[in-house]
């Protein structure tokens, strides 16, 4: 054991001389991010990376399709797989056409999560950062060209391919 520590710390002793890139942590679901500075300088909005579990996970559900009633099929199946559901707007219109799967909309406090909601969701789905967002909610917003919601393993699938959620331009990772 004593030799697997040394070789760890010669590892990242290593990379901090050759400027490599901070090493990357497990989080308690499993899912590496990288290690976030303690402050993010100025100008930059601070963003949670974190990949929570569904259980952790906020959601409304908003339909922009002409199906009628299908968002509360998505509410249910989003349910089923653990994501707290928060509420559901049929017929949602704000002037915009959707013509994807679905659009997921989300903050600075569910930057990781809205990354996990959208693996959710079959086919083409687009993410929307809103840097002025102050709550923990994501919004599913579901298109014209929404097909269904994946099984977890097909979820699960898609996550792992996928990698990890990425800083939207003008943030910088919260310390865990």
């Amino acid at each position: 054991m004593k030799t697997r520590v040394r070789i760890l710390a010669a590892s990242i002793a290593a990379l901090a001389v050759s400027g490599c890139d901070a090493p990357t942590m497990p989080t308690a679901q499993g899912t590496a991010q990288p290690n976030a500075s303690p402050t993010c300088p100025p100008g930059l909005v601070p963003v949670d990376l974190t990949v929570l579990r569904p259980d952790g996970t906020r959601l409304n559900v908003l339909n922009a399709s002409d199906v009628k009633g299908l968002e509360l099929t998505v509410f249910v199946e989003l349910g089923k797989r653990g994501f707290q559901m928060l509420s559901t707007t049929d017929r949602y219109r704000d002037g915009r056409r959707y013509p994807e799967a679905a659009v997921i909309r989300y903050g600075p406090q569910t930057v990781g999560a809205g990354w996990l909601v959208s693996s959710y969701i079959q086919g083409q789905v687009k993410t929307e950062f809103d840097i002025h967002r102050s709550n923990d909610r994501i919004d599913v917003i579901l298109g014209s060209a929404f097909e269904s919601i994946r099984t977890p393993t097909e979820a699960n699938q898609a996550v792992a391919a996928a990698g990890q959620p990425s800083l939207p331009p003008g943030t910088c990772p919260v310390p865990d």
